[in-house]
């Protein structure tokens, strides 16, 4: 508890994690990462984990190192084993580690009831002075996350967490499954997390019209901060390293923005034809394609179908 008295010094709040220098996280708040199934959350949660333990490769992400007398602590309810291992192991590679890590802490605790986890992990960090407690599968410490009484109980546990215990917390928590893309984590517990985080980064997994794989990284809710814009990244499953995407070559292989302009009037003739053939002969540069595609469309509008298909696999 903390009593205001007139003439007492405003606390600095540090940030732990910022991006485009705006803090999505700082001492004594919460944040959390959310998408869908197998959009890149954990993936990112562990390389910020690494940022933090020193890592220096480019995220979009940047981290506040963790000091020598404090942890980070990463809790992980879903995956197996094996896949936990991997996960840990990525980490000691991001952060070139050949030995233990005195001050990372990970804990794999798949399989507990939601009462015997909650008394397990608080008996684990009891000793210990933490910077940022990364949580992957908060969900499984409540028996029902539609449940106000529960998902109140488990916040306040959060919020207690970060008045000295933790510095900061990050949860990882699926979006619901008929989610848009920045819409809200699952649950009555999604909402209320996400009503007290201080910042929201939500992952999504897309893919090019060359079938190529890609993640995007948004935020939402950061206060006292704009949001910013959309990062691009390419997920590297040798290491599980998310490498930003340059925007130009995002915008050369995405093609929706394209396709928008040629068809914004004319929607009743984008074909998957039209699509394979302006990727697979992109070649003559974006704007040339756009040019030769309006006048395939004037063609086509006047009723010259064939002429403006011969033209478009001539020009384009």
């Amino acid at each position: 508890m903390y009593k205001f008295m007139y003439g007492d010094e405003i606390v600095v709040n540090r940030s732990l994690l910022s991006v485009d220098n705006k803090s999505v996280l700082s001492i004594g708040n919460i944040m959390q990462i959310i998408g869908k199934q197998k959009s890149g959350k954990t993936g990112l949660a562990i390389n910020i984990m690494a940022k933090l333990l020193g890592a220096t490769m480019d995220l979009g992400v940047e981290a506040t190192v963790c000091p020598n007398d404090k942890c980070v602590v990463y809790i992980n309810t879903e995956l197996s084993k094996s896949d936990f291992q991997r996960k840990i192991y990525t980490i000691y590679k991001l952060v070139d580690a050949k030995e233990n890590i005195d001050n990372f802490i990970c804990l794999h605790l798949k399989g507990y009831g939601p009462k015997e986890l909650r008394n397990k992990v608080l008996k684990e960090i009891e000793d210990i002075s933490i910077n940022v407690l990364v949580i992957d599968g908060i969900t499984d410490f409540i028996n029902d996350f539609n449940s106000t009484n529960e998902t109140q109980h488990i916040a306040d546990m959060l919020m207690k967490l970060t008045e000295g215990k933790c510095d900061g917390i990050i949860n990882v928590i699926h979006q619901n499954p008929e989610s848009s893309f920045n819409s809200k984590s699952r649950g009555h517990l999604g909402t209320m997390l996400q009503n007290k985080s201080e910042s929201t980064l939500i992952m999504n997994k897309k893919e090019t019209k060359l079938k190529k794989e890609y993640f995007t990284l948004s935020c939402e809710g950061v206060r006292n901060s704009d949001k910013f814009n959309n990062k691009q990244f390419e997920y590297n499953n040798l290491y599980n390293n998310l490498t930003p995407i340059a925007f130009e070559e995002k915008e050369e292989e995405g093609y929706d923005d394209l396709f928008n302009e040629i068809f914004t009037d004319n929607k009743e003739l984008a074909s998957e034809e039209l699509y394979n053939a302006i990727i697979e002969k992109l070649s003559v540069g974006r704007s040339t394609a756009i040019e030769i595609v309006k006048k395939c469309i004037l063609i086509t509008k006047v009723g010259d179908s064939r002429k403006a298909k011969w033209k478009l696999n001539k020009e384009v």
